[in-house]
């Protein structure tokens, strides 16, 4: 929906952008595309606090005051609310006007009406329809500037909403981390984190099993879960940054890494989307050293992570526990090697509930690892670096193990009786019979369907179900005799697994 804010000289106030802005939100807008930029303004600020609150996404021109002084304009400049966008030329390098900056994110085209890079015979810029001075004189016209990068990043934001990712932190960290790298490597003050890439966006959408979110403050971490990932032939998609619930909600395995952090380890904002995550039966590997030291009184520290904190120590040699599917047999140092050397004070834990196990043990004290299956969930969770172990080798097996327990499905069990089973001889027809398969379970899940065949061409389905024999089950011929029907009960668990139990003679 076009909103107009300013008069027919392209003037407006603080106080008509924030009226602007609330009014797109509170009609159903999604995106809010600003192609303007000043100073700071309280105004401003709530208006893009309000929009990002209420999960819609502001993206914003990044400014092309470079060649003057490079300020910082806002809105784009609040970075805690809004996606802000620089300009390329047709090369891909920055357009000399455009801002750079910290606050920066992403880049798109945007022109350069001093060049004629691809030799087209036009200048540079970004064709796009607008008026001539007159707002009956409309025409297709060439124009530069980050106004023309942003609706680029609009545009491909919008075909994310429409594939399922709706949130503005799983918006932003999924454009960043599909964008192509482009001068240092990494997020730069130039690019930001690169050239906005739509064929990648909407390719590689929910395209693996696993999930990789980098929410380490900058530290390159990452690299030794990815190539633990990598030595064991997982394919993976990757986030830059933490992703919002619509974004995790498309992947099986999510795997969370932060690394030195100890006041911002797992915002209220990341515990929320975890949560939403985890009860839409989600598996999370979680690792870092200070995660217990820095959220042990929430709620979600408890009963997500099913752990308790205990301490911080100075404790780096670990050993499996005995028999755990992940942990038996293997011994782990956590400092020197090849490891990250980044563990000061690792996070001594303990099972919180009888739905958590101790994985690996610190020697002479304490828990270094515990898991969590719920029958909805499962977690892992390090309360130390996975970074910080000291080889190649140990970190790929530890890898394998914990992907391998958190996707392995075990079948369910099917238990069937029935409540009243009739007298073939002599009985009267028709005849009812009451079964049940309450008994039945799924050891790490839950079952999703009961299905009867009550052995006379019926089909039922439910729980406990009730079925009337209209006929009986003469086997053998003339010389023959009555038999029960034989009925078969399959249960189908949450992961697809079934098994099946026979009533019958």
């Amino acid at each position: 929906m076009p909103v107009k804010i300013a008069d027919a000289a392209g003037s407006y106030t603080d106080d008509d952008f924030y009226n602007g802005t609330l009014y797109a939100v509170d009609h159903g807008a999604d995106i809010v595309s600003c192609s303007l930029g000043g100073t700071p303004s309280s105004d401003i600020e709530a208006a893009v606090e309000y929009a990002y609150t209420n999960g819609v996404t502001v993206i914003a021109a990044a400014g092309n005051e470079y060649e003057t002084g490079n300020p910082p304009q806002y809105p784009a400049a609040y970075d805690n609310y809004v996606i802000a966008v620089g300009a390329t030329r047709y090369d891909e390098t920055r357009a000399p006007y455009s801002n750079t900056g910290s606050y920066l994110d992403l880049v798109a085209p945007g022109g350069d009406l001093n060049l004629d890079q691809n030799g087209d015979g036009y200048e540079d810029g970004v064709l796009q329809q607008t008026y001539l001075g007159s707002f009956c004189d409309f025409s297709s016209v060439y124009a530069e500037g980050t106004s023309m990068a942003a609706p680029h990043v609009s545009g491909v934001a919008a075909l994310l909403i429409a594939n399922g990712v709706t949130d503005p932190n799983s918006i932003k960290a999924w454009l960043e981390s599909t964008a192509d790298d482009l001068g240092a490597s990494g997020w730069d003050n130039d690019y930001g984190w690169g050239l906005v890439n739509a064929a990648a966006a909407l390719h590689n959408i929910g395209g693996e099993d696993i999930l990789l979110v980098d929410d380490d403050q900058g530290a390159n971490y990452e690299t030794y879960y990815k190539n633990a990932l990598a030595a064991n032939g997982y394919e993976y998609d990757f986030c830059h940054s933490p992703p919002g619930a619509s974004l995790l909600l498309k992947y099986p395995v999510v795997i969370w890494l932060t690394g030195d952090d100890s006041t911002t380890t797992l915002t209220a904002t990341n515990r929320a989307n975890l949560q939403t995550y985890l009860d839409s039966g989600g598996k999370l590997f979680i690792s870092g050293q200070h995660i217990g030291w820095d959220i042990r009184s929430t709620s979600f520290y408890h009963d997500y992570l099913h752990a308790n904190y205990l301490w911080h120590g100075h404790h780096y040699n670990l050993i499996g526990v005995t028999g755990d599917p992940i942990g038996d047999g293997l011994t782990l140092s956590i400092v020197g090697g090849d490891g990250a050397n980044n563990q000061n004070e690792p996070d001594e834990i303990s099972p919180h509930d009888e739905s958590a196990s101790t994985v690996f043990d610190y020697v002479g004290t304490g828990y270094g690892t515990i898991k969590a299956n719920t029958g909805t969930y499962k977690v892992v969770y390090f309360g130390f670096g996975f970074e910080g172990i000291d080889n190649a080798a140990d970190r790929n097996t530890v890898m394998s193990r914990v992907v391998s327990w958190l996707i392995a499905n075990i079948p369910p069990v099917a238990i069937a009786k029935s409540d009243h089973r009739y007298n073939n001889v002599g009985s009267k027809y028709p005849c009812t019979t009451y079964l049940n398969g309450s008994l039945s379970y799924d050891p790490d899940g839950y079952i999703v369907e009961y299905k009867w065949d009550f052995g006379d061409g019926e089909i039922g389905y439910g729980e406990r179900v009730e079925h009337i024999y209209s006929t009986y089950n003469w086997v053998g011929g003339p010389s023959g005799h009555y038999e029960p029907f034989n009925v078969r009960l399959t249960v189908k668990d949450n992961g697809g697994y079934t098994d099946t139990l026979y009533i019958g003679k």
